[in-house]
């Protein structure tokens, strides 16, 4: 059922290297945004997942900037999956294939 539906929709080659270009940068910004939770020891920014807290699923400001790096970390993943997702979903449809 997928390959029809991929079929009837090609991604012509352009948009594909548009979309991997777009998850090397993504992934690029998530091993930097990785890097400064770590070396700014903010890994628990926001001691709870998927909450920062009890009550609140952004950083509070009594987080400071801990919570703030970690919360853009844990934002950027979202960003990287969905890119990621649809990266794929391009490449197998994707025509003419080699």
């Amino acid at each position: 059922m997928l390959h029809r539906l991929l079929d009837r929709f090609p991604v012509p080659a352009a948009l594909l290297r548009r979309l991997a270009l777009a998850s090397i940068i993504a992934n690029v910004g998530i091993v930097v945004t990785g890097g400064a939770v770590r070396l700014t020891a903010s890994g628990l920014g926001c001691p709870t997942w998927p909450r920062c807290t009890d009550g609140s699923y952004v950083p509070t400001d009594e987080m400071g900037v801990h919570g703030v790096i970690e919360f853009g970390n844990r934002t950027l993943t979202f960003a990287v999956g969905v890119i990621a997702f649809a990266t794929v979903l391009a490449a197998l449809a994707h025509r003419p294939r080699r």
